[in-house]
């Protein structure tokens, strides 16, 4: 039991290492990302999104944020 919770623990170590090197690696994206409705973290707009209707949401959107086709 002992040795799988080391296990774990030195591969989330791991893993969030790599992810921040990986990161200082890239740095900064070179184009922004492109307008938008503000998200949370993790679940972004789910929760801004009718689901039986989410075309007229995602109308309204490109309405605002002037991706209307």
């Amino acid at each position: 039991m002992t040795s799988s919770l080391w296990m774990g623990a030195i591969c989330a170590i791991t893993i969030g290492l790599w992810l921040a090197v990986r990161t200082m690696i890239r740095g900064k994206p070179d184009l922004p990302y492109p307008p938008g409705p503000k998200r949370l973290p993790i679940i972004g707009n789910a929760l801004d999104i009718d689901l039986k209707e989410p075309h007229v949401r995602y109308t309204e959107w490109g309405k605002t944020y002037g991706l209307y086709f």
